[in-house]
């Protein structure tokens, strides 16, 4: 199982804690890497997720 497959197994529906957790990670990636430029990492940690419909 790739690691993005388990961690939206682990977080399910708690797509919130699952971003936070992420962006926890962002940071210290940012830290780590600061050359690699905001987006570029942004992309990286939270382009993948899948897109959840809007309700209006």
């Amino acid at each position: 199982m790739s690691k993005r497959r388990q961690l939206l197994a682990e977080y399910g529906a708690d797509r919130a804690m699952l971003s936070i957790y992420l962006g926890s990670c962002l940071a210290a990636a940012a830290e780590d890497l600061p050359v690699a430029g905001a987006t570029s990492l942004q992309d990286r940690f939270f382009g993948w997720l899948p897109r959840r419909s809007r309700r209006y």
